[in-house]
């Protein structure tokens, strides 16, 4: 017998109509859990969403009014949301010197503001639908901050050595 280990659980998973999300998607349902997807991309996660038992929700990750109405949603669901994996993002094949500032941007906006906008939205229903919640979550900033200054710094070594 499979174990059903997040049975009652529910995530959102953004970019998940295909990729990494997708598969994350197929590994949660599996075991036990109420998945959500979201993307940008609507006939294709309407599509997987039915074929896996998901629900599709469209959602761009830079807009803020996107990820409260998605949460406002799944809460009015009475499911409550226990993960949420900011999977959304994009690359970019081009260089230092020829990367516009308005590519960079984008790559930012989807890649960054995305996930600071997932956690920021989602953390509420995630801390009230999650039984060992922390009391504060300050301790989480600071995580957060510390992996994005990590990712900062790891992905511009990346850019200037091309």
């Amino acid at each position: 017998m499979t174990e059903r280990r997040f049975e009652g659980k529910t995530a959102l998973i953004s970019g998940g109509a295909s990729g990494i999300g997708l598969a994350t998607a197929k590994r949660l349902i599996a075991d036990g859990a109420t998945v959500w997807i979201s993307d940008i991309q609507d006939e294709l996660g309407e599509s997987v969403a039915e074929e896996i038992g998901a629900t599709y929700v469209h959602l761009d990750v830079i807009n803020e009014s996107e990820w409260i109405s998605v949460v406002e949603l799944i809460a009015s669901q009475g499911q409550g949301l226990h993960f949420v994996m900011n999977n959304a993002g994009i690359a970019v094949n081009g260089n230092l010197e020829t990367e516009t500032t308005e590519g960079f941007m984008r790559t930012i906006n989807i890649n960054l503001l995305g996930v600071f906008l997932g956690c920021k939205v989602c953390a509420p229903l995630i801390e009230v639908s999650s039984v060992e919640a922390p009391s504060s979550t300050s301790h989480q900033s600071t995580a957060w901050s510390r992996r994005l200054r990590s990712w900062l710094t790891r992905h511009q070594k990346v850019a200037c050595a091309q």
